[in-house]
């Protein structure tokens, strides 16, 4: 077999990237919450806090784990809560498991926001119930400073060749995570 090289050529192993953006300010906390599965790729969108969240702890090793912290939490606030059930399937050999029923893309790069908000309930809280959201989408697209990119200080202007201030970041009003891959 004859392989070929390509020289001079810039390529990239273009992936999702998401933006965590959890507002500062203090919510309302509601009496009941319902945590869907979902599918968080590439797409450009804005999606529910508390389904990403889910979605992302479902797809850890340590899941019951973090699904009892989480519970626990929202014992202590008095919060009916509701979980749509998650589907596994299992590799040939019963050794690996995964998430049939939701995703998603590089669900690793979630951790430091899942231990985060597990770790502060006032961000967690935040995160459930105030003006909240996940920005998905990915590297591959248009300049793009709000959606998936907000939770960076700057982005690369491909006009002007260089990196300019985003104008919709704003970390006095909120705190961001990223997701990136």
């Amino acid at each position: 077999m004859k392989r070929q090289i390509r020289n001079s050529v810039f390529e990239t192993n273009s992936s999702s990237t998401h933006s965590i953006a959890i507002s500062k300010k203090k919510p309302v906390i509601g009496k009941s919450i319902h945590f869907g599965i979902g599918e968080f790729d590439w797409e450009n969108d804005c999606v529910n806090t508390a389904d990403y969240l889910y979605t992302a702890i479902l797809e850890q090793n340590e899941r019951d784990e973090m699904l009892e912290q989480l519970k626990g939490i929202l014992d202590r606030y008095s919060i009916k809560y509701k979980f749509e059930k998650p589907k596994y399937y299992k590799s040939s050999d019963g050794e690996y498991e995964w998430l049939d029923n939701g995703h998603i893309d590089h669900s690793d790069e979630t951790r430091e926001f899942i231990f985060a908000v597990l770790d502060d309930e006032d961000l967690l809280m935040r995160c459930l119930f105030g003006d909240s959201t996940v920005y998905t989408g990915n590297d591959n697209q248009a300049p793009c400073p709000n959606g998936c990119n907000i939770a960076d200080e700057e982005y690369y202007d491909w006009g002007s060749n260089k990196m300019v201030v985003n104008p919709y970041h704003d970390p006095e009003n909120y705190d961001y995570f990223y997701k990136g891959n």
